[in-house]
């Protein structure tokens, strides 16, 4: 039943969030507690995420890796990627006086990763149904990815009330984590 509440509360936060009202950051306790709870949002979209990373694979790449590799190195890099952020950013909000709002930003940011994917599963879909061109699906991702950054830099104003300079820092922080990631991963196929 907890884990109901929690993604009520988390999701309702983070979609007012998305609707720029800052007042979703009230929805959350922003507690140590509710910040490694929210991590459950990734548990949550690890299948979504494996249905995602298996369909913009080519068929060559399975072959030629196999599927075993290829799975442990994306879930491996899936946990990495959960945690990263959130480990790179927390000396730059106590650098910027922000330490103490450090558990509700994570939160907020945690759960607003479900609003995020849900349209990148939606367009991989409708990829794999053939309403849409791997052009056009590469174009939209890109779009998302875009309004994704920008729903991030709003929420890390949001929850840690600091300057835009230090919004573009953190989601920039998030760019460059993501990527290391990514291209870490890579590596391994």
């Amino acid at each position: 039943m907890a884990l109901l509440q929690d993604l009520s509360t988390g999701i309702s936060g983070a979609w007012r969030l998305m609707r720029a009202d800052p007042r979703g950051m009230l929805l959350f306790t922003r507690t140590v507690e509710e910040c490694r709870r929210s991590f459950m949002a990734g548990v949550i979209l690890f299948p979504i995420f494996m249905l995602i990373m298996a369909m913009n694979r080519e068929p060559e790449v399975w072959e030629a890796v196999g599927p075993a590799r290829i799975l442990a190195v994306e879930t491996i890099g899936y946990v990495v990627r959960w945690t990263v952020f959130p480990l790179a950013s927390l000396p730059l909000c106590v650098w910027l006086g922000r330490g103490q709002l450090y558990p509700g930003f994570i939160t907020a940011y945690n759960w607003a990763q479900v609003l995020e994917t849900v349209p990148l599963a939606l367009l991989v879909a409708l990829s794999a149904m053939g309403f849409i061109s791997k052009d056009a699906l590469s174009v939209l991702f890109l779009v998302v990815l875009v309004l994704s950054l920008i729903y991030e830099g709003f929420i890390a104003w949001a929850a840690l009330r600091i300057p835009r300079l230090a919004v573009f820092a953190m989601v920039l922080l998030d760019i460059t984590a993501a990527e290391f990631v990514n291209r870490l991963t890579g590596s391994f196929y």
